[in-house]
């Protein structure tokens, strides 16, 4: 197609709104419709091709010798055998299915109601495997299993949807000491056009163990503990008694409130929220989104390809991206190792010991000031300090500059031909040491009331 020719933006809506009818009207087979009409694609090229020529006509300029470029007479012929190979798919393959990560995009949806129930004691241990499909586990003061939800089938035809329906019931079974509650989506064979989604209630005592592959956990008011292990999942726990395992290979949120015990959060996903855990957290692995931590009795460790972060306590809260770190009221001590990242700290206490290879570090530290040290390969670092606070202070930058905003109890000298020295008095206590290779060095006053002083908060969505 020729620069300026309106075909490609046309072929564009036309395959946009063919996606958009498919998104609105699931229960339209576009896939067989398209098979059998594609033709009408060559009619709409031809009919926008003689528009342009009869435009360019009657505005004076010179037809071109071939209505339609060699270039477009390929992309014809190769339209016309995919075209043709489809047809006849169609009437040798009546009932075509096409997937995309799983999901089965073409035929209708079919639903079927799924219900169960099943004596379970006070403190039982429940199993709950969905291959597809979100479960809702609710503790009540009962002492029996309720499971109520609904099947969803994609199929051509409602016979095609009840057989797979009646290969996959819904069993709640007791195997030892353990119940578990499975939707049976493996006897299908390809599980991809069937979804199950689950609400349970379960005693109060219970604990959890879900199994997936696609599809949300939502687990509230548990005395137990709750471990999941799936492919790909949004997790929510809310007022669990015990402690928590999740193992995800992908995951678009993980959120834990109220918990008293343990979390302990492995493999790959994106928002992380934690908030009032009694128990140590360990978050190992890779997560691209927000991290939000907040009210975190016991220590926490977290490790990734990029970061290995200790904290002894968080009363307060951290805040963490891909590229920016802030905290504040944190109990120490407090050790980061990181490549690249911005990183500020306000109001901590216990050490600090941060090892960067390339970022800002900020740190605004209280009237009494606790031990720090910052080795930054390359960037700025800047420390605020109260007035009336005691500290001895080693700050060496081998190119960069020295700026003492803070007052004449700290000396700065030049080192080499780029670098500077800042120091105060010497033997001082608490020892702060500051050092990069590449930046600039500031040391000012700072407040520990007013919220000018505090670290810059990241836009982060905990909804």
């Amino acid at each position: 197609m020729r620069r300026g020719s309106l075909i490609g933006p046309f072929l564009l809506i036309a395959v946009g709104a063919v996606l958009l009818v498919n998104n609105l009207r699931p229960d339209l087979s576009l896939l067989e419709m398209t098979m059998a009409y594609w033709p009408f694609l060559l009619i709409l090229w031809g009919g926008l091709r003689l528009v342009e020529l009869l435009i360019a006509h009657s505005g004076g300029k010179p037809l071109p010798r071939a209505g339609v470029s060699g270039g477009e007479w390929a992309l014809v012929i190769l339209i016309c055998f995919i075209g043709s190979g489809a047809n006849y798919a169609r009437s040798h393959w009546p009932h075509p299915r096409i997937t995309l990560e799983g999901l089965e995009l073409f035929g209708e949806s079919y639903d079927f109601p799924v219900a169960g129930r099943h004596e379970a004691g006070e403190s039982p241990r429940i199993f709950v495997e969905n291959l597809r499909g979100n479960a809702r586990i609710v503790g009540s003061d009962a002492t029996g299993i309720v499971v109520e939800g609904r099947t969803t089938v994609k199929a051509f035809e409602r016979a095609d949807a009840e057989a797979a329906h009646e290969k996959c019931p819904l069993e709640i079974v007791r195997q030892g000491e353990q119940i578990i509650i499975r939707t049976n989506q493996d006897r299908l064979g390809n599980t991809s056009k069937i979804t199950t989604d689950l609400e349970i209630t379960v005693p109060k005592g219970a604990s959890i163990e879900g199994s997936g592959r696609y599809g949300d956990f939502d687990v509230t008011n548990i005395d137990g503990d709750v471990e999941i292990n799936s492919d790909n999942a949004g997790i929510r726990l809310t007022q669990i008694g015990g402690g928590a395992r999740i193992d995800l290979r992908r995951s678009d949120i993980i959120r834990i409130v109220k918990m008293k015990g343990s979390a302990d959060l492995r493999g790959r996903g994106q928002d992380v929220e934690l908030e009032d855990v009694g128990g140590e957290v360990t978050i190992s692995g890779s997560y691209s989104g927000d991290l939000l931590l907040r009210k975190l009795a016991q220590p926490l460790r977290f490790e990734s390809k990029r970061t290995e972060f200790y904290v002894e306590g968080v009363p307060g809260e951290i805040r963490m991206d891909l590229g920016d770190l802030e905290a504040t009221n944190l109990v120490g001590p407090i050790r980061l190792k990181t490549t690249s990242r911005d990183v500020g700290f306000s109001n901590f206490t216990g050490r600090l010991d941060l090892v960067i290879d390339r970022g800002d570090v900020e740190i605004r530290s209280g009237v009494a000031v606790s031990p720090v040290s910052v080795q930054l390969r390359s960037g700025d670092i800047l420390l605020a300090v109260p007035e009336a606070a005691a500290f001895g202070l080693e700050a060496v930058t081998e190119r960069g500059e020295g700026i003492n905003e803070y007052g004449p109890a700290i000396s700065v000298e030049v080192v080499g031909e780029r670098g500077a020295r800042m120091t105060t008095s010497e033997g001082a206590q608490p020892a702060v040491s500051l050092k990069t290779r590449h930046g600039d060095i500031i040391v000012r006053r700072g407040s520990t009331s007013s919220d000018e002083d505090a670290p810059r908060r990241l836009e982060t969505d905990a909804a």
